[in-house]
């Protein structure tokens, strides 16, 4: 590497290093921080397909000696492999014919767009994923430029070690890479015609896969099903057998909106003041770049979206959307050789107007400042405590040698995390509610849920131990807010998580989370607290102050409303029928004011599962006495429009109620029907 070139590669790497560990969180995080974070430090097989070349290289990267038993080596590792990724991209530009400027506005674009620089800063397999894919593309374009069998060795290991890491994003950009070494085609074909050249090959590609051998483990200490003993098992891990993709009640709706949101989400990776570039670069990359590499670009960005889409079958939320957003980020690499083209061509057009030498410096600086400092605020993870905080409480407030079960992404990885690799609260015994990740199983997580019901009730009755859930599954059950303890009943408070509920209260009323995992935690936790304090206060029992100054604290936000919403509708009878004396909180028009104040706070994004929910309240309330069949009906309806999946669960309650309140067979009945076609109902 000659000098000219080390300088700014050396400085691609510091710049956006330096940007990572800026904004890098330095506490716990949510997705599958967590998971990783136990297998890395614990040992273990990462979540279908396993992504064995990212643990490996983790375990032994965050096992060196001066690393503590935290987050951080995790993530800078995460980190190292995105400054890495934008060095080749710089690489791979300058193969490109791409001049050094403009390679550096792509390589500083990639690393600083949105969706990349928030996968380079958590323990996560993108930034690899990333950096491999961006290797495959350098020895598919030196290939093409000069046909040598050492580019095709080189390529064959490092594509199969993109699959190790990362199988599915490495597919879907493969067509990309066969385009590129399109135009030296007869090259190849003649290269394979060896059969030295094409066992090289071959052996090349075997040996970017041996990572795969190390998911046979028969008793790991971390996996989400369990250990690998067979091919059977090795082949259900990495075809992601066990995940399902498709939706019930997504449908071609849910995949136009989908494309919708992802050419809106495209236009914000780097700023939308930059989108007139990237658009005049794609543009320009036929004339500049030869037709073969301009569509490799354009095939690279389709293979993880559009494609992607119309393979996948998620409904349209925010949640999905959540988990959706890193899956393009190889496609985004072509966004950021089309920007840099942009910036090129601006470039031109402004120093032969003005006449300045400074312009070719001062426009791709500005190019790559506009980028950062767009998508610093929504990167910034350096203060992110929330998930942190929520397992530290939770494992806080149980009695010595409790047993607690955790379930969900936001209760194994938080938790787990801080129990297994930071060692807070060893005298408690941690497990999967679904038997999941630990190893200490009470059945196979294949088992039927009838059968894990059965194991897990006989191992609560047989327990002298307490006993807490961070779900509710199980009556009768405790509600302590955070969790649950089985062999009580109704709710209870000892204050011990006040403080974390102001802190929660405060990240919701200023709106002081981004990233939208940690959203869905924020309004999963809000409403368990406020269905607690509801309880609380209709138990009859004196409240002091605090408490009943917390639910009213909780009551200011829309997840406090629906919360409080959820357990008086539990005692509200739907037939209309008019309700016992002394329950002056469920009387319809406190019920209506409490709705409609829910209304009014609803949430830009909140999921379309939770909204029906509330309007489903809204129709339940409309039937109590005096009754507005119309009225329910059209926000029973509205609540089947969101969430159709909910027709089955609800509409022969809905339909009894409105006989109940006198619309038996009339137009209210034929049009809830309307809405719910063929759905049969015994009575």
């Amino acid at each position: 590497m000659s000098g000219k070139t080390l300088i700014p590669v050396v400085s691609i790497f510091l710049l956006t290093l330096a940007a990572y560990l800026l904004s890098m969180p330095r506490l716990i995080t949510l997705e599958d921080a967590g998971l990783f974070q136990m297998i890395c430090h614990g040992g273990g097989i990462g979540h279908p397909p396993g992504y064995p070349l990212f643990v490996l290289g983790c375990q032994a990267f965050v096992g060196l000696p001066f690393f503590a038993a935290d987050v951080f080596a995790g993530n800078l590792l995460s980190a190292l492999f995105a400054s890495l990724t934008c060095v080749v991209v710089f690489l791979v530009a300058r193969r490109l014919n791409l001049t050094a400027t403009s390679a550096a506005v792509a390589a500083a674009g990639y690393g600083l767009s949105a969706t990349f620089w928030s996968q380079a800063i958590i323990i996560e397999v993108y930034s690899l994923a990333a950096l491999m894919f961006s290797i495959c593309l350098f020895f598919a374009l030196r290939f093409q430029q000069t046909g040598r069998s050492t580019d095709l060795y080189l390529l064959g290991f490092f594509y199969g070690l993109a699959l190790s890491n990362h199988w599915p994003i490495q597919g879907l950009a493969t067509p990309a890479l066969l385009l590129v070494l399109q135009p030296a085609w007869r090259s190849l074909i003649e290269k394979l015609r060896s059969p030295l050249v094409l066992s090289g090959i071959l052996i090349s590609l075997i040996a970017g896969l041996t990572p795969y051998l190390s998911l046979f483990q028969a008793q790991p200490r971390f996996a989400v099903y369990g250990g690998v003993d067979s091919l059977s098992e090795f082949f259900r891990y990495l075809s992601r057998a066990a995940y399902n993709d498709h939706s019930a009640i997504a449908g071609w709706q849910d995949k136009g909106l989908y494309q919708a949101w992802i050419l809106r989400q495209s236009a914000l990776e780097f700023s939308f003041w930059l989108l007139p570039l990237v658009l005049l670069g794609c543009f320009s990359s036929f004339r500049v770049l030869g037709r073969a590499n301009a569509l490799a670009l354009v095939l690279l960005y389709l293979g993880a979206t559009t494609l992607l889409i119309l393979l996948l079958g998620f409904e349209f939320n925010s949640f999905r959307q959540a988990i959706f957003r890193p899956y393009p980020i190889v496609a985004y690499l072509a966004l950021a050789i089309w920007l840099a083209l942009g910036t090129a061509a601006a470039t031109r057009f402004l120093h032969n107007w003005v006449q300045a030498r400074w312009i070719r410096i001062l426009v791709p600086a500005m190019v790559v400042t506009v980028a950062g400092i767009s998508n610093l605020p929504v990167n910034y993870r350096a203060d992110a405590l929330l998930a942190d905080s929520y397992g530290r409480q939770v494992l806080g407030m149980l009695p010595p040698d409790s047993i607690l079960f955790v379930e969900g992404d936001n209760g194994v990885g938080p938790v787990g995390y801080l129990h297994h690799v930071e060692g807070i609260r060893p005298d408690i015994e941690l497990r999967s509610w679904n038997n999941l990740v630990f190893a200490n199983r009470l059945t196979e997580p294949e088992a039927s849920d009838r059968q894990q019901d059965s194991a897990r009730k006989a191992f609560i009755a047989q327990t002298e131990r307490p006993v807490f859930s961070n779900s509710r599954h199980q009556d009768p059950v405790l509600h302590r807010g955070l969790v649950y303890q089985y062999g009580g009943t109704g709710a209870g408070c000892d204050g011990s998580s006040h403080d974390f509920a102001y802190l929660l209260l405060l990240l919701e009323t200023t709106q002081a989370l981004t990233d939208q995992h940690e959203r869905e935690m924020l309004l999963g936790i809000l409403l368990d607290l406020s269905r607690q304090h509801m309880m609380l206060t209709l138990s009859g029992q004196p409240l002091p102050d605090e408490e009943v100054q917390m639910l009213t604290s909780l009551q200011q936000t829309f997840a406090g409303k629906l919360g409080s919403l959820e357990i008086l509708m539990r005692l509200v009878n739907v037939s209309g029928d008019k309700a016992p004396e002394g329950t002056q909180m469920r009387e319809k028009r406190s019920l209506e004011a409490l709705a409609e104040g829910a209304v009014r706070m609803l949430p830009g994004d909140v999921s379309p599962e939770v909204h029906s929910v509330l309007e489903e309240y809204r129709g339940r309330i409309a039937l109590m006495d005096p009754a507005d069949p119309r009225a329910a009906v059209e926000h029973f309806a509205r609540a089947l429009e969101l969430y159709p999946s909910a027709a089955g669960r609800h509409f022969c309650q809905i339909q009894r109620a409105l006989m109940k309140a006198g619309a038996d067979n009339g137009e209210q009945m034929q049009l809830i029907q309307a809405h719910t076609p063929g759905t049969p109902c015994d009575e």
